[in-house]
């Protein structure tokens, strides 16, 4: 009767082995399948980032053979691109809109004003018809051989003005100086103006999806390796 206990016991617990080890199989198969199906996905969505960035390199190049490309090692941690004709040192003492575009994409317009008297600028107004909108930046108004006003325009203020200026590109686009009480000081843009502005708004946006497009192929080809050392193991 002892022994039969025994055997009872022994055949019982190799049935529970039997199933505990199964189980286990059957958690590395299902995991097995995930990380494949997982691995199909991140090699479908990298296929499709690659495709898209080179389809924005030529766009991207095209785009480049306008500006030139500017930066201080010593103070600037990023250089920006900036349409050749419209480099400061080509435009003294007149006023005008200035875009520059940053390594990261973000676009600067710098809005200058020279003349023989003080104008308070404390806003740039754009307008084409009956359409308006009012900007306000980072103001600098000093004198040196005339009087000088600046006004930097950046982040998605920028992006705006810009977006006005390739809106209403067809349009003759007038430009006002103000402190929203006085009339201020006023010029349209020229539309060889218009397309320097436009070309940077462009370049802008490609090379933010450019950046935006290279992060996803890193992090992606990150989860690719994963994977594949997981169903490796």
């Amino acid at each position: 009767m002892q022994m039969k206990l025994i055997i009872l016991f022994l055949l019982a617990a190799c049935l529970m082995a039997c199933q505990r080890v199964s189980k286990v199989e059957q958690y590395k198969a299902e995991k097995h399948y995930r990380d494949s199906i997982s691995l199909i996905e991140q090699q479908r969505s990298l296929r499709f980032y690659q495709s898209q960035l080179d389809s924005l390199a030529p766009q991207a190049d095209s785009l480049l053979e306008f500006f030139e490309y500017e930066k201080q090692e010593k103070y600037q941690d990023k250089g920006f691109y900036i349409f050749r004709s419209q480099q400061s040192s080509k435009n003294p003492n007149r006023c005008y809109l200035q875009s520059t575009v940053r390594d990261d994409g973000q676009a600067v317009v710098k809005c200058f004003y020279y003349g023989d008297y003080k104008v308070d600028m404390k806003r740039v107004v754009l307008s084409a018809g009956a359409t308006e909108l009012s900007f306000a930046g980072t103001v600098h108004i000093f004198e040196q051989h005339g009087w000088h006003g600046i006004i930097t325009l950046e982040d998605s203020v920028a992006d705006q003005a810009l977006r006005f200026v390739d809106a209403f590109r067809q349009d003759r686009i007038y430009v006002r100086y103000t402190n929203g009480e006085k009339k201020g000081y006023r010029f349209y843009l020229s539309d060889q103006e218009k397309e320097c502005l436009c070309r940077a708004y462009h370049l802008s946006i490609v090379i933010r999806d450019i950046n935006e497009l290279e992060k996803r192929i890193y992090k992606t080809s990150r989860q690719i390796e994963m994977y594949q050392k997981r169903l490796q193991s």
